[in-house]
Protein backbone atom coordinates (compact mmCIF):
# COMPACT_ATOMS: atom_id res chain seq x y z
CA UNK A 1 0.00 0.00 0.00
CA UNK A 2 0.88 3.39 -1.22
CA UNK A 3 2.44 5.35 2.02
CA UNK A 4 0.60 8.65 2.54
CA UNK A 5 0.99 12.46 4.01
CA UNK A 6 -2.23 13.70 3.37
CA UNK A 7 -6.07 11.55 3.06
CA UNK A 8 -8.16 13.18 1.55
CA UNK A 9 -12.10 12.85 2.84
CA UNK A 10 -12.68 10.27 0.45
CA UNK A 11 -10.23 7.82 1.23
CA UNK A 12 -8.13 8.26 -1.73
CA UNK A 13 -4.61 9.87 -1.38
CA UNK A 14 -3.89 13.40 -1.63
CA UNK A 15 -0.48 13.83 -1.40
CA UNK A 16 2.08 10.99 -0.99
CA UNK A 17 4.54 10.51 1.65
CA UNK A 18 7.99 10.48 0.07
CA UNK A 19 6.30 13.51 -2.52
CA UNK A 20 5.81 15.23 0.38
CA UNK A 21 8.85 14.66 2.69
CA UNK A 22 11.20 15.54 -1.31
CA UNK A 23 8.87 19.09 -1.01
CA UNK A 24 9.95 20.05 2.47
CA UNK A 25 13.48 18.85 2.10
CA UNK A 26 13.99 20.99 -1.42
CA UNK A 27 12.17 23.99 -0.10
CA UNK A 28 14.58 23.75 3.01
CA UNK A 29 17.55 23.94 0.21
CA UNK A 30 16.13 27.33 -0.87
CA UNK A 31 16.28 28.24 3.04
CA UNK A 32 19.33 26.75 3.84
CA UNK A 33 21.79 29.21 2.74
CA UNK A 34 20.64 32.01 5.07
CA UNK A 35 20.96 29.20 8.56
CA UNK A 36 23.25 27.21 7.63
CA UNK A 37 26.52 29.42 9.47
CA UNK A 38 24.39 29.16 12.51
CA UNK A 39 23.13 25.55 12.51
CA UNK A 40 27.04 24.35 11.63
CA UNK A 41 28.19 26.03 14.64
CA UNK A 42 26.06 25.00 17.11
CA UNK A 43 25.23 21.47 16.05
CA UNK A 44 28.11 20.31 13.19
CA UNK A 45 25.50 19.34 10.77
CA UNK A 46 22.53 19.52 8.92
CA UNK A 47 19.86 18.73 12.01
CA UNK A 48 17.27 20.69 10.37
CA UNK A 49 17.33 18.29 7.19
CA UNK A 50 17.25 15.54 10.02
CA UNK A 51 14.14 17.02 11.65
CA UNK A 52 12.54 16.98 8.28
CA UNK A 53 12.94 13.47 7.61
CA UNK A 54 11.10 12.62 11.22
CA UNK A 55 8.78 15.41 10.99
CA UNK A 56 5.70 13.06 9.70
CA UNK A 57 6.97 9.58 9.92
CA UNK A 58 4.05 9.13 12.23
CA UNK A 59 1.84 9.48 9.69
CA UNK A 60 2.55 6.04 8.04
CA UNK A 61 0.35 4.49 11.65
CA UNK A 62 -2.68 3.08 10.88
CA UNK A 63 -4.08 5.40 13.38
CA UNK A 64 -3.28 8.17 11.34
CA UNK A 65 -4.64 6.64 8.26
CA UNK A 66 -7.97 5.44 9.91
CA UNK A 67 -8.40 8.72 11.45
CA UNK A 68 -9.58 7.46 14.76
CA UNK A 69 -9.00 8.47 18.09
CA UNK A 70 -6.82 11.63 19.15
CA UNK A 71 -3.85 10.10 17.55
CA UNK A 72 -0.98 12.65 16.22
CA UNK A 73 1.80 11.75 14.36
CA UNK A 74 3.95 13.97 15.41
CA UNK A 75 3.92 11.90 18.77
CA UNK A 76 5.29 8.74 17.03
CA UNK A 77 7.94 10.77 14.91
CA UNK A 78 9.37 12.69 17.68
CA UNK A 79 9.78 9.56 19.75
CA UNK A 80 11.67 7.77 16.63
CA UNK A 81 13.74 10.50 16.31
CA UNK A 82 14.94 10.39 19.83
CA UNK A 83 15.53 6.62 19.96
CA UNK A 84 17.67 7.09 17.10
CA UNK A 85 19.59 9.84 17.50
CA UNK A 86 22.43 10.92 20.20
CA UNK A 87 22.95 12.99 22.88
CA UNK A 88 22.04 16.59 23.57
CA UNK A 89 20.89 16.90 20.00
CA UNK A 90 18.18 13.89 20.35
CA UNK A 91 16.15 16.22 23.06
CA UNK A 92 15.96 19.09 20.27
CA UNK A 93 15.14 17.09 16.89
CA UNK A 94 12.63 15.42 18.95
CA UNK A 95 10.92 18.60 20.93
CA UNK A 96 11.27 20.10 17.37
CA UNK A 97 9.14 17.14 15.62
CA UNK A 98 6.35 17.03 18.81
CA UNK A 99 5.89 20.80 18.53
CA UNK A 100 6.03 21.42 14.79
CA UNK A 101 1.86 21.64 14.79
CA UNK A 102 1.45 22.96 18.70
CA UNK A 103 -1.42 24.75 18.12
CA UNK A 104 -3.32 21.46 16.53
CA UNK A 105 -1.35 18.82 19.45
CA UNK A 106 -2.54 21.58 22.44
CA UNK A 107 -5.95 21.64 21.21
CA UNK A 108 -6.59 17.86 20.64
CA UNK A 109 -4.75 17.07 23.77
CA UNK A 110 -5.32 20.15 25.85
CA UNK A 111 -8.12 22.61 24.79
CA UNK A 112 -10.68 19.84 23.88
CA UNK A 113 -10.20 18.11 27.06
CA UNK A 114 -11.06 21.15 29.01
CA UNK A 115 -7.13 20.52 30.39
CA UNK A 116 -4.75 23.49 31.47
CA UNK A 117 -1.49 21.26 30.47
CA UNK A 118 -0.99 18.48 28.66
CA UNK A 119 -1.04 14.98 30.89
CA UNK A 120 1.04 12.32 30.79
CA UNK A 121 -2.05 10.52 31.52
CA UNK A 122 -3.89 11.75 28.18
CA UNK A 123 -0.92 10.89 25.90
CA UNK A 124 -1.03 7.78 27.36
CA UNK A 125 -4.58 7.04 26.92
CA UNK A 126 -4.23 7.96 23.21
CA UNK A 127 -1.38 6.04 22.51
CA UNK A 128 -2.92 2.57 23.94
CA UNK A 129 -6.03 3.33 22.01
CA UNK A 130 -4.34 4.36 18.43
CA UNK A 131 -3.07 1.34 16.12
CA UNK A 132 0.82 1.98 16.06
CA UNK A 133 1.77 -0.53 13.43
CA UNK A 134 2.72 0.72 9.96
CA UNK A 135 0.26 0.36 7.69
CA UNK A 136 2.17 0.61 4.39
CA UNK A 137 5.63 -0.66 2.60
CA UNK A 138 8.13 2.19 3.82
CA UNK A 139 12.01 1.89 2.47
CA UNK A 140 14.10 4.57 3.58
CA UNK A 141 18.05 4.77 1.87
CA UNK A 142 18.49 7.39 4.85
CA UNK A 143 20.48 5.39 8.06
CA UNK A 144 18.72 6.95 10.43
CA UNK A 145 15.04 6.10 8.65
CA UNK A 146 16.40 2.92 8.43
CA UNK A 147 17.05 2.21 11.88
CA UNK A 148 13.26 4.33 12.91
CA UNK A 149 11.78 1.79 10.75
CA UNK A 150 13.18 -1.68 12.37
CA UNK A 151 12.68 -0.13 15.96
CA UNK A 152 8.68 0.60 14.68
CA UNK A 153 8.37 -2.68 12.80
CA UNK A 154 9.65 -4.73 16.03
CA UNK A 155 6.28 -3.16 17.58
CA UNK A 156 6.33 0.36 20.00
CA UNK A 157 4.48 0.07 23.30
CA UNK A 158 2.71 3.46 24.47
CA UNK A 159 4.72 3.22 28.04
CA UNK A 160 8.28 3.26 25.98
CA UNK A 161 6.88 6.57 23.64
CA UNK A 162 5.64 7.93 27.40
CA UNK A 163 8.91 7.49 28.75
CA UNK A 164 10.83 9.23 25.95
CA UNK A 165 8.31 12.24 26.48
CA UNK A 166 8.95 12.46 30.06
CA UNK A 167 12.82 12.44 29.49
CA UNK A 168 12.73 15.17 27.06
CA UNK A 169 10.53 17.06 29.17
CA UNK A 170 12.72 16.75 32.04
CA UNK A 171 15.91 17.29 30.03
CA UNK A 172 14.35 20.82 28.52
CA UNK A 173 13.68 21.86 31.94
CA UNK A 174 16.27 21.25 33.80
CA UNK A 175 18.54 23.71 35.03
CA UNK A 176 19.15 27.19 35.86
CA UNK A 177 16.53 29.92 34.16
CA UNK A 178 19.42 30.82 31.93
CA UNK A 179 19.98 27.10 30.34
CA UNK A 180 16.21 26.59 30.37
CA UNK A 181 16.39 29.78 27.80
CA UNK A 182 19.31 28.42 26.03
CA UNK A 183 17.74 24.85 25.50
CA UNK A 184 14.23 26.42 24.21
CA UNK A 185 16.32 28.50 21.77
CA UNK A 186 18.07 25.57 20.32
CA UNK A 187 14.52 24.22 20.05
CA UNK A 188 13.39 27.23 18.10
CA UNK A 189 16.53 27.52 16.09
CA UNK A 190 15.41 23.62 14.42
CA UNK A 191 11.06 24.12 15.17
CA UNK A 192 10.91 27.36 12.87
CA UNK A 193 12.76 26.54 9.58
CA UNK A 194 11.10 22.82 9.62
CA UNK A 195 7.49 24.45 10.01
CA UNK A 196 8.20 26.55 7.47
CA UNK A 197 9.38 24.53 5.15
CA UNK A 198 6.87 22.45 5.76
CA UNK A 199 4.06 24.90 5.35
CA UNK A 200 5.10 25.75 2.37
CA UNK A 201 5.39 22.49 0.69
CA UNK A 202 1.51 21.67 2.15
CA UNK A 203 0.45 24.60 0.21
CA UNK A 204 2.28 23.98 -2.94
CA UNK A 205 1.35 20.14 -2.90
CA UNK A 206 -2.51 20.15 -1.79
CA UNK A 207 -3.78 23.36 -3.36
CA UNK A 208 -5.94 25.74 -1.59
CA UNK A 209 -4.40 29.16 -0.06
CA UNK A 210 -1.84 27.90 2.46
CA UNK A 211 -1.50 28.77 6.25
CA UNK A 212 -0.50 32.45 7.19
CA UNK A 213 2.97 30.92 7.59
CA UNK A 214 3.31 29.71 4.01
CA UNK A 215 2.23 32.72 2.61
CA UNK A 216 4.09 35.27 4.61
CA UNK A 217 7.15 32.83 4.03
CA UNK A 218 6.24 33.16 0.35
CA UNK A 219 5.70 36.77 0.44
CA UNK A 220 9.10 37.76 1.61
CA UNK A 221 9.72 36.86 5.18
CA UNK A 222 11.97 33.90 3.57
CA UNK A 223 14.38 35.60 1.05
CA UNK A 224 15.14 31.91 -0.12
CA UNK A 225 11.60 31.49 -0.82
CA UNK A 226 10.87 34.54 -2.73
CA UNK A 227 10.65 32.77 -6.21
CA UNK A 228 7.46 30.46 -4.94
CA UNK A 229 4.12 32.43 -5.91
CA UNK A 230 2.12 32.27 -2.97
CA UNK A 231 -1.11 32.50 -5.59
CA UNK A 232 0.35 30.32 -8.59
CA UNK A 233 2.16 27.77 -6.54
CA UNK A 234 5.19 25.93 -8.33
CA UNK A 235 6.23 21.93 -7.78
CA UNK A 236 10.13 22.64 -7.26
Amino acid sequence: MKCCAYWLRDGGCGEGYEEHVDAVLKNWALMKPFYERWLRRVFGFDVVEVAIWFHDLGKLAAAYKSGSGRYRHEVLGAYLAYKVLWGEVRYYVSAAVALHHEPIIMGAYVGELGERSLNVSTLLAMLRGSDLAMYCNYSPAEELLKRAVEIWRRGIEASDVVAVFREVLAFLTAGPASERRRKRLLVAGILQPLVVADSVAAMMNRGGSGTKIARTAVSGAEPGLLRISADQPTKL
